[in-house]
């Protein structure tokens, strides 16, 4: 559960409200972890400042959002000298947002029309990891999402050098920023 305002210069202020809710088994395996489960996830916006204009907007505000539907992910275990954490969701996808004025003035009449969506949304990625040498891992990452009024594809690769030597890696974890957890110590 959360609750954002948006707020600053010549722009628009909004208020949000989200929650989101999942519940999972986790079964051990062999090399790593498997996860099955469901979630849940709604929003609420006060404005629809999905569109850029004259210094306002430029991020998905729907009126009402909601998906529901099935997870399942798979990580391996700390012990190895590679890594893996593939996830996927998909389930039902619904979410409309109100019509929002081209300037945000009042002499202004012209609007973009708001929209609806009704159907199939989904997510997934895919880390990976190598330790090449005590002090050297290469990764990659990909990863789709459809919950909102587009598609986001990402690809990425990385080069990781380690001040300590490393005889294996530790469980990825979804922060670009924290791919590697000390193992150990």
């Amino acid at each position: 559960m959360g609750t954002d305002h948006y707020w600053g210069e010549n722009v628009w202020n909004n208020f949000s409200v989200s929650g989101d809710a999942a519940v999972g088994y986790s079964f051990p395996r062999a090399t790593g972890t498997a996860t099955l489960g469901g979630f849940v996830s709604s929003a609420h916006f006060d404005r629809n400042s999905d569109f850029y204009t004259m210094g306002h907007g430029g991020y998905f505000s729907p009126s009402f959002f909601f998906m529901a539907g099935p997870m399942v992910r798979f990580r391996t275990e700390r012990s190895h000298t590679w890594a893996l954490d593939v996830q996927a969701s998909t389930g039902y996808l619904y979410y409309e947002t109100d019509s929002s004025p081209v300037y945000p003035r009042d002499d202004s009449p012209e609007k973009y029309p708001g929209d609806r969506f009704s159907g199939l949304g989904y997510s997934g990625s895919l880390r990976a990891l190598k330790l090449l040498t005590p002090h050297w891992a290469a990764g990659a990452y990909a990863g789709m999402d459809k919950s909102s009024g587009y598609t986001r594809w990402s690809v990425g690769v990385s080069l990781s050098w380690f001040f300590q030597e490393r005889k294996s890696l530790g469980i990825l974890i979804p922060r670009y920023e924290a791919l590697f957890e000390p193992v150990n110590r």
